[in-house]
Formats: structure tokens, C-alpha cells, sequence
């Protein structure tokens, strides 16, 4: 069995030096040499027509893939104001939400306008300090609309009832808080972060909050009340309403049919996390479905291209950078472990499969540009923290910025090779064989059933979620046409495990789920 390549980098814009400063050209108007200039945490959207949204600190920008031009939309050119306010709920040219860093949060909403909430900013005196104010820019009418919050800074939440809107409902002033989704309904999702309590203690949160446009209010849904809360793990691969993530801040995000996904992150102190989390809007269940319950964890890296239940990346914050391609696998890249990082990971949510598809397991890999606009295996971003991803209308990952030791200005476009193995989510193995676990989850003993077009040796084993082997539960001869083996699980722990069929050098594996010991 051979695998593809994993997949290549283009360095197709911006400088390969950091610390470039922006060059705006004509405001409304894209051109070649245009270009913002070099930043670590901006905020991000992708529009209904696939078009790129970029708001560097001070300016907002567009840029369009299919010309690999960028065009200044709006904003001070690089100068630090608090912005204008204006009317609140009222759009205006003049409007602007002023100077933001450090993982403000953002969304693209179902009509198209582009949502902004939070970050580290300014109020009128010139205070800097943590935003709660909500903002919606309007792309037909290049106009920025104050919709709620305050336009000072430092203000604590107001949670009111969970799960009961509210107009005085506020998630506080918060930064580092990237972790958004917006729903099938259109309704606007925000997690945890950095922010004030109401002692104007600072501390990590894990609040879960929705806004809904139409009546303009928050409603708080999930998570605690108070500063720097633990987590509850619970069993891995079982939802439960008693379960949920610490708090935390600088995490990746994805969302699948109504399910919000989170992984890793930093809570207070410095302590970096690679564990894997499932929200589920109907049930309100959090779910922890991969990674590991300790901070600082190594990860599992394995082989490239090679998907495994038993890989993952290693722990990290600051790697906002996320995507889902067509395929609806979920993406990330580097980040911060004890320094940056150049990993590329894609995760399939129907097999909770992790696949490492390019990069290193060192920190702080040097960058290799190669030739502008040239693709090539060799090309590499380099160990990177702080940048941020589009995925356009072909399937392509793009890589805008971030820091190594300064900051950048240079976009990257990645093009998935599929036959890299995880990012199909197949091999011919799996292509061609099937079986079923009949009753899983099960008590004490449940029933494995196989077709095979050969006969063939046939082993199953059973792992822990480590990929430590448990035991072997069969190995042999099995005869062509429909097979069942009985796997008796007396002697185990109840819990989660990990089920591997192996026929020569070919395996599949599956999750299965004791529940009683």
C-alpha cells in the first residue's frame, strides 16, 4: 500500500522578511502591490461570494484569491484610534469599531454582513482594556453599525438565568476569545476567553453564550459563572450534562451540523491543552472525544498520512488558523507549545481520527518561502503563532501572517492532495471491507461480524485510548463469505477501547464502548 503526497505550500503574497509595514494603495480599489502589513492576531472572515476579510488591528481589508490582489476597504491607515461609535443599531460611514487585538471574536452571518466582538481596545480617554461591544459591518454599504455593548472598556459580565435571554445579558469584555460558530438558525455562538469578573479579577473563562440577531439579546447556555473554572472530562466518547471544558483562551474551533467542536488552548498560568471537545446545541451535552485530560501533553504523532485513534496534536494555544474543507475534516496549524509551531493536522469527525499531514515535531522550524507563486514540497510557513485561515470555494487552505519571534505579512495557499490518507478518511483496505460491533455500546460481551472475499488470517485486537494493547481477542484462519466473533470483555474496566481487525499489513479500528465492569 503506498500514500500520496501530504500535500503542497505556495507562498503567493506578501513578504518573505518580517515586520513589513502595510502598502494601502487607492481605498475600494485591489492592485498587485497592495498589502497589509505584518500582524499577529487579526480577525477574519470569508464572504458569501469566497472573497477574504482581514482586519489588521486598525484597517479593514479585503482580498480577493481568484486575482491575488488585496484592496483597503476602510479605516485610519495604521493609525491607533478608539473608533466611532456612533448611534447604537444605527449604520453610518463615518461608524468604525477603532483600534482591536488579541483574538477578537468574529462571524459571517447567513445574510452575508460581517460580525465583530470584543478584543483588547480603547475607549474615548484613550483606556485600554478589555471590549464588550458588538459590532456588524455591512459589505454592500461599506458601514460599520455599534449593535450592543459598551463602548468603554473593563466591563463585567451579566449572565442573568442560564439558559434566559435577556436585553441586559452581556458575556463582559473579553479578548482571546476565537472560539465562534454560527448555527443553522443563524444564531451567533461565543466561548470562554480572557476577561473581567465582577471584583475586576482577570481570569480564563468557559461560558458558553449565544446572541440572536433579531431580538438583540444574549443568553447565557453553558459553563460557569466565575473565573478559571476546572473541567469536567468525564468518560472519553460519552456525552453528559455534568461535563464541560476548563476555562481557557486562544483555542481552534470548527462547528458540524449544529455540533460545536474546540479543541486545546491556554488556561491561566500558562497551561497549554490538546484536548478535544463536542457541544451539542439539541442535548446541551459537552462531550470530551480526543486528546488527553493533563496540560503540556507531547501529543502522538506517528506517521504522516496515516490516520489513527490513538494521534493527536501535541498541546497549544494561539493556533486560530483553522479550517473545514469539502470534505467537512477539520484543520489546524501550529500555534504555540513552548515555542512555535508548523504542524499541519486534519481531524475526521465520523471516525475521531487525527491524521498529521505535514510539518515537524521541533520547535521553532525555520520558514523555507521558495519562489513567489511557485508551489513546491519543499515550501514550508515555518513555526508560527497568531496567524489566520480562509478556505475558498476549491478546496484550498490559505495562511495569512502570524508571529515567529516577529510578525509577518506573507500568505500561503495549501493544496490538499487527497490521496493523503485522513484527508479522504480512506485507505483501499477500508474501501473494501466493512464490519459491524453488534450491540455497542454493550455489558459484558458483544458480537464483531466481517465478510471476506478470501480466506484469510484474521486478528482483532482491543487498545486503551493510550494505543496501549489490551489484549488479543482473536487471531486466525477465518473462512470466505460472513464471519461473527464474540469478544468477551469480563475482565475490563468499563470505559471506552479501542477495537483494531488486522488482515496482513491492513487494519481498520473502531471505538467501542463498555458499560459496566
Amino acid at each position: 500500500m503506498t500514500f500520496g503526497q501530504a500535500g503542497q505550500w505556495t507562498w503567493v503574497h506578501g513578504d518573505s522578511a518580517c515586520c513589513q509595514t502595510a502598502v494601502y494603495g487607492t481605498i475600494g480599489v485591489f492592485a498587485p502591490t497592495n498589502t497589509p502589513g505584518a500582524i499577529y492576531e487579526a480577525c477574519e472572515w470569508t464572504d458569501q461570494q469566497g472573497k477574504f476579510w482581514l482586519l489588521d488591528n486598525y484597517d479593514l481589508w479585503q482580498y480577493d484569491p481568484t486575482i491575488n490582489q488585496w484592496a483597503w476597504m476602510k479605516g485610519p491607515m495604521g493609525v491607533m484610534v478608539w473608533g466611532v461609535h456612533g448611534t447604537k443599531g444605527v449604520g453610518s460611514p463615518s461608524n468604525y469599531p477603532g483600534y482591536r487585538e488579541k483574538g477578537t471574536a468574529t462571524w459571517t452571518d447567513n445574510n452575508g454582513d460581517l460580525w465583530l466582538f470584543g478584543g483588547l481596545g480603547m475607549d474615548s480617554l484613550n483606556n485600554f482594556g478589555y471590549k464588550n461591544d458588538l459590532w456588524k459591518y455591512d459589505i454592500g454599504a461599506n458601514e460599520w453599525t455599534w449593535v450592543k455593548g459598551s463602548n468603554g472598556v473593563g466591563v463585567a459580565p451579566t449572565f442573568g438565568t442560564k439558559g434566559v435571554s435577556t436585553l441586559s445579558n452581556t458575556p463582559g469584555g473579553k479578548f482571546e476569545t476565537s472560539a465562534t460558530w454560527i448555527d443553522s438558525n443563524g444564531d451567533l455562538w461565543l466561548f470562554g476567553g480572557v476577561g473581567l469578573d465582577s471584583l475586576s479579577s482577570v481570569g480564563a473563562w468557559n461560558d458558553l453564550w449565544v446572541y440572536d440577531i433579531p431580538t438583540n439579546e444574549w443568553t447565557w447556555i453553558s459553563g460557569d459563572n466565575f473565573i478559571n473554572p476546572s473541567a469536567v472530562y468525564g468518560t472519553k466518547g460519552v456525552p453528559s450534562i455534568t461535563n464541560k471544558p476548563s476555562g481557557r483562551y486562544c483555542y481552534n474551533r470548527w462547528i458540524e451540523n449544529d455540533n460545536l467542536w474546540l479543541f486545546g488552548g491556554q488556561m491561566m498560568g500558562g497551561l497549554k491543552l490538546n484536548d478535544l471537545w463536542r457541544y451539542n446545541i439539541s442535548t446541551t451535552e459537552w462531550t470530551w472525544v480526543s486528546g488527553s485530560d493533563t496540560t503540556y501533553h507531547p501529543g502522538v504523532y506517528g506517521e504522516k498520512c496515516i490516520p489513527s485513534l490513538t494521534m493527536y496534536p501535541s498541546a497549544r494555544n494561539e493556533s486560530r488558523s483553522t479550517w473545514t474543507d469539502q470534505n467537512g475534516n477539520f484543520w489546524l496549524f501550529g500555534g504555540i507549545r513552548f515555542s512555535s509551531l508548523n504542524d499541519l493536522w486534519v481531524f475526521n469527525s465520523t471516525t475521531t481520527e487525527w491524521t498529521w499531514v505535514f510539518g515537524d515535531t521541533i520547535l521553532n522550524p525555520p520558514s523555507n518561502h521558495g519562489k513567489l507563486l511557485v508551489s513546491s514540497p519543499t515550501n514550508d510557513p515555518g513555526g508560527k503563532n497568531g496567524p489566520v485561515g480562509w478556505a475558498d470555494t476549491l478546496g484550498n487552505l490559505w495562511l495569512f501572517a502570524g508571529q515567529a519571534g516577529s510578525p509577518y505579512n506573507d500568505l500561503w495557499k495549501f493544496e490538499i492532495d487527497p490521496n493523503c490518507n485522513g484527508i479522504t478518511g480512506i485507505t483501499e483496505f477500508q474501501q473494501n471491507f466493512e464490519f459491524q460491533i453488534v450491540p455497542n455500546p454493550f455489558d459484558q460481551t458483544t458480537t464483531v461480524i466481517f465478510y471476506l472475499d478470501n480466506s484469510e488470517e484474521v486478528t482483532i485486537e482491543l487498545s486503551d485510548l493510550l494505543g496501549q494493547q489490551v489484549q488479543t481477542l482473536s487471531k486466525g484462519d477465518r473462512p470466505i463469505g460472513r464471519n461473527e466473533v464474540t469478544i468477551d470483555t469480563d475482565d475490563l474496566s468499563a470505559g471506552i477501547y479501542i477495537l483494531t481487525i488486522r488482515l496482513g499489513d491492513y487494519f481498520k479500528s473502531e471505538k467501542i464502548l463498555k458499560t459496566k465492569y
